[in-house]
């Protein structure tokens, strides 16, 4: 027994430590065992981790609310992180909070090149310092995510910045987003607008008529000159139980706000993408929630 125990002893004194069977990502356990985890595997440890459960090697925080991207409820709004409803899409930015269902589809923050279309106009587009950017204002330029199948009812939220506007105030110049594109001929527009020398908030269609393109839109007033500040859009497509679907367009910019609705007479289903027309313009970021 005095062997036994002198073994005991030997082993305690040597600071021996036992290994996790928390699988990938574990460390030995000991004072500072926590400090030390990397749970998801990803190589950075918890405490300097921004989704610690959720494997995230680039580790970007758009919103800088110490909530990664990559499991943020919310990824473009600094807020609580609240999900009443516990469907992945927080109550800052869910259009349904209490109702579960709706989903993410994804957050685009423009850190790099993507591999969207350029569908009208040449790929004129430049990422860098987390934007995308479209410098030219001499004709329409327009970006589109290739999503199939396509997301159906969307709620789309992206922030963006009109730098300049051709001087042709006989010709319309507009910037932001694009739901429901088909082809370059069929799709909704909602955003930011010029006519003459008046900004407006536009809602509306394009399609193809007897005499080329048209746009059959509804609009609504804007205070403020189309260039300027970073402004925020929130676009809403829904369908209706008799199958008429509708958009719903707001633009906010330092308090300034517009807003249009338009009957879309049918279901708006297809890609969703960003449209610049006689403007140079940056966006920051497109969020798009899918409905059911």
């Amino acid at each position: 027994m005095r062997i036994v125990a002198g073994i005991i002893a030997v082993l305690a004194g040597c600071g021996f430590q036992i290994p996790d069977d928390d699988g990938p990502g574990s460390v030995t356990a000991g004072p500072d065992a926590a400090e030390r985890r990397d749970s998801d595997g990803d190589g950075f440890l918890d405490d300097a981790d921004v989704c610690p459960n959720v494997v995230d090697p680039q580790q970007r925080d758009h919103d800088g609310d110490a909530r990664g991207d990559a499991c943020d409820v919310c990824p473009h709004r600094t807020d609580p992180g609240a999900d009443q409803d516990l469907d992945g899409v927080g109550d800052a930015c869910d259009p349904r909070p209490a109702t579960a269902g709706d989903r993410i589809a994804y957050f685009e923050g423009f850190y790099q090149p993507v591999s969207w279309n350029a569908v009208i106009g040449g790929d004129t587009w430049a990422f860098e310092n987390g934007a995308a950017t479209q410098a030219r204002t001499d004709d329409a330029y327009q970006l589109i995510r290739d999503d199939n199948p396509d997301l159906g009812r969307v709620t789309v939220e992206a922030r963006f910045r009109v730098t300049q506007i051709t001087g042709d105030t006989s010709s319309r110049r507009s910037t932001g987003i694009v739901a429901g594109y088909k082809d370059k001929d069929t799709y909704w527009f909602c955003g930011l607008a010029a006519s003459g020398a008046q900004s407006e908030v536009d809602a509306g269609k394009v399609s193809w008529g007897l005499f080329g393109n048209s746009f059959d839109y509804n609009l609504g007033a804007f205070g403020d000159a189309m260039p300027g500040d970073w402004a925020v859009l929130r676009a809403r497509t829904s369908t209706a139980a008799n199958g008429d679907g509708s958009l719903e367009c707001a633009v906010e910019r330092n308090g300034v706000m517009g807003s249009a609705t338009f009957a879309t007479g049918a279901a708006v289903a297809g890609d969703v993408g960003v449209r610049t027309n006689g403007a140079a313009a940056s966006f920051d970021y497109v969020f798009v929630v899918a409905s059911p």
